[in-house]
């Protein structure tokens, strides 16, 4: 059987430190930031942005997985929102979170094609 990733040494422990937030500020019943007139798909595409690109570059050589990974939170944690009181479920929050990783995707690919013509590629 096959796994998801292959992560090893620190880079496992980057990669949880890094969605600990996101699970922590979707969930949370009371968030602490407060958005007014639906500004809250900034938070949205940024956040799965940083993450995205965090992600792909730690994780460079598994962009697919990654890219499972990140599509499934984005439309999973949305859901989830439904089943807590306080949170509303927003497809409009759904495609921030889905093209905030797409534009992480996309800066990713043009900064690693970049620099595979100048043949420099750092390994982590």
């Amino acid at each position: 059987m096959s796994r998801l990733f292959h992560i090893q040494g620190w880079r496992g422990g980057a990669m949880l430190l890094l969605l600990f937030p996101l699970f922590a500020g979707t969930l949370d019943p009371h968030p602490p930031i407060s958005f007014a007139n639906g500004t809250d798909i900034y938070a949205h595409w940024g956040g799965f942005f940083v993450i995205s690109l965090a992600l792909l570059a730690l994780l460079h050589d598994q962009v697919k997985s990654v890219l499972i990974l990140l599509t499934t939170l984005a439309l999973s944690l949305e859901a989830a929102q439904a089943f807590i009181d306080t949170r509303t479920m927003s497809a409009g929050d759904a495609l921030a979170n889905l093209l905030g990783i797409l534009c992480a995707l996309a800066l990713f690919k043009l900064v690693q094609s970049l620099m595979a013509t100048r043949h420099y590629i750092p390994r982590l």
